[in-house]
């Protein structure tokens, strides 16, 4: 059962402050939401790693070259959305290693040279996968993927997607909208409409994590705030498809109508696209 993380969080920033320098296995406690730069760097000691869900932020560099460490373990339901440059660059023995769903973004180098990963399997979760970020991987080492990426030539590994369509091919979009914000889209019940019906939009949110955009999704005007399922989808998109968003809700005179008056002029129009409650499908 997980428990809610302290309220006073700290930043980790020289290990060597907190553990003993020859630890084999570093448990990270639950007051640390932040571990940084370089922090394990080098650390030839270190052989298993487990990290909490209060660890929000990884910063680049962190575990590189710690060519001992074998598995590293995430608990709870990690909030970490960006495994960060050079993350685990250089863990030559590493072994063990679940990419969680909360992932978006892999940077570059962040796996470079992983050789002893026999099998690594990327969610769908997945958008964006950087230049270098699986260098150095051999034709004895394999990746699944549910999405379509290009890997480089550096990467010698089997690639197998698992995608049963072609899809465009993500990796040079951007995702990113700056350091630690990502853009997601969050299909929402709407109202206004009445009560026995709901209109479904897609409103895209920029924030840290799935968690916080929904939540700021929660607030947006015209959507249910007190329904619980009023949120009924939610997926990261990369900027354009963000953009194209926010050209579509400008458009919609749904949501640009300011007075039931103006709404029951578009009545007919508006209601074709509404739901019952009861509808369990979404477009």
């Amino acid at each position: 059962m997980n428990t809610k993380p302290p309220q006073d969080l700290v930043t980790l920033n020289k290990a060597s402050s907190m553990f003993h320098p020859h630890s084999r296995k570093i448990e990270i406690p639950r007051s640390v939401s932040h571990i940084g730069p370089s922090c394990f760097e080098g650390n030839h000691y270190m052989i298993e790693l487990n990290i909490p869900d209060s660890v929000r932020v990884i910063e680049d560099s962190a575990f590189k070259d710690c060519i001992n460490l074998e598995k590293v373990r995430f608990f709870g339901e990690s909030p970490i959305s960006v495994i960060p440059q050079s993350c685990f660059s250089g863990c030559t023995s590493l072994k063990e290693f679940q990419i969680q769903e909360e992932v978006a973004i892999i940077k570059a180098n962040a796996f470079r040279g992983c050789v002893a990963l026999s099998h690594l399997f990327i969610p769908k979760g997945v958008c964006s996968i950087e230049a270098g970020a699986f260098d150095g991987w051999n034709s004895n080492q394999t990746i699944e993927t549910e999405r379509t990426f290009r890997f480089g030539i550096v990467c010698k590994a089997k690639i197998m997607s698992l995608s049963a369509e072609l899809e465009t091919d993500t990796s040079e979009q951007v995702f990113e909208y700056c350091p630690g914000q990502f853009m997601y889209a969050v299909l929402c019940k709407c109202g206004h409409v009445g009560r026995d019906r709901y209109m479904p939009i897609w409103f895209p949110v920029i924030a840290s994590s799935k968690r916080e955009a929904a939540e700021i999704a929660r607030e947006i005007p015209r959507v249910k705030h007190g329904h619980k399922d009023a949120i009924q989808e939610l997926k990261q998109i990369c900027l354009n498809e963000y953009l194209d968003l926010e050209r579509r809700n400008r458009e919609d005179p749904y949501l640009h109508a300011k007075s039931k008056y103006q709404l029951s002029n578009q009545k007919e129009e508006i209601m074709k696209r509404t739901l019952p409650e009861t509808e369990s499908r979404f477009y």
